[in-house]
């Protein structure tokens, strides 16, 4: 059995072979950084994926079946041990746009949804994608 920061990195690794068979379905010309920071407190550094369109960047968090973890608010106010807070992932956005344009960040959370009474239902909002 693996533990979980290994089954973390393959689902990143599954999560980065889903973007590149969509670029290669979309046939879009593409270079593909993974798993580098490009500056200190770079949080947005599991892929970045650059097109002749702009750039995304995405920060990939996992948690198994066993070591489920729920959505809460304290895990964008102050990382709740996830390195996810929000003033550092807004921190990581700002000093990456002061060097690039048209770059996009996406934090993708394979966690399960917050708990009915966590305050961060208040703020979420169900998208179509």
């Amino acid at each position: 059995m693996q533990s979980p920061i290994h089954e973390g990195y393959e689902y990143q690794d599954y999560f980065t072979v889903s973007i590149i068979l969509q670029l290669m379905l979309k046939q879009t010309d593409a270079e593909l950084i993974i798993d580098r920071k490009d500056f200190s407190g770079d949080k947005f550094d599991d892929l970045k994926v650059k097109t002749p369109n702009g750039t995304t960047e995405f920060q990939i968090k996992y948690s198994d079946d066993e070591n489920t973890h729920k959505l809460t608010k304290d895990d964008f106010a102050n990382g709740n041990g996830h390195d996810t807070a929000l003033c550092d992932l807004f921190a990581s956005w700002k000093t990456r746009k002061e060097s690039e344009n048209d770059n996009q960040i996406k934090l993708c959370l394979a966690w399960n949804r917050p708990t009915d009474d966590d305050p961060i239902v208040e703020f979420l909002k169900p998208i179509q994608e």
